[in-house]
């Protein structure tokens, strides 16, 4: 059902998506979806979950190869690649504040925001391993600030027919990225050793 409902997503805006069209695509009846899902609002949120878990992995496995380099550039790369490769999950993010939270039970929001902070720290733990630069500067807030860099562009986006708002969106994330390192390097660290760095 994850998987119809996510291939409905790649095509067209969820609030397009009228929710017998999820088990209609499975040859189901309507109401064997909320033996599962409370809502089409709770459906899409289990998409977005799946995919932020599928975009943590794929980030960590990045600054695995990382570690201990201070590469700036590379870092912002292996962080913001992922993202770019997945605008259904940039699209759903972008949906979250004020769509996917509506008609949601408050346990199953609760367990999407823990499942949140895991991915989220996975991916700052493995950050400030590849940029000793940070020291004992938590890499946490800039994960956040960039999610919240894509969430604005993803929304100011969706009415934008010519995508001109995704427009070499990819290099100004990875610019917003290495300042925000360079400016937490340079609070409380050495700076990144790596004379290629950005």
């Amino acid at each position: 059902m994850l998987d119809a409902a996510a291939a409905l997503a790649d095509e067209r805006h969820v609030d397009d998506i009228a929710v017998h069209e999820i088990p209609d695509q499975l040859g189901l009846a309507k109401g064997t979806m909320y033996r599962y899902f409370g809502s089409k609002e709770e459906i899409f949120l289990s998409v977005l979950e799946r995919d932020l878990r599928a975009f943590g992995s794929a980030v960590v496995d990045r600054l695995r190869e990382l570690e201990g380099s201070d590469d700036l550039e590379a870092a912002a790369s292996a962080v913001v690649d992922p993202i770019l490769a997945r605008p259904r999950m940039c699209n759903l993010l972008a949906l979250m504040p004020n769509g996917l939270m509506r008609n949601v039970d408050e346990r199953v929001a609760q367990e999407f925001w823990e499942m949140r902070s895991q991915v989220n720290a996975a991916i700052s733990d493995h950050l400030g391993a590849a940029l000793p630069c940070l020291g004992d500067i938590p890499a946490s807030p800039l994960i956040g600030h960039l999610q919240a860099l894509v969430i604005g562009t993803w929304a100011t986006a969706a009415d934008d027919r010519d995508g001109i708002a995704l427009v070499g969106l990819g290099e100004s994330l990875k610019s917003a990225f290495v300042a925000m390192v360079r400016g937490s390097c340079r609070d409380g660290a050495q700076g990144p050793s790596n004379e290629n760095a950005v």
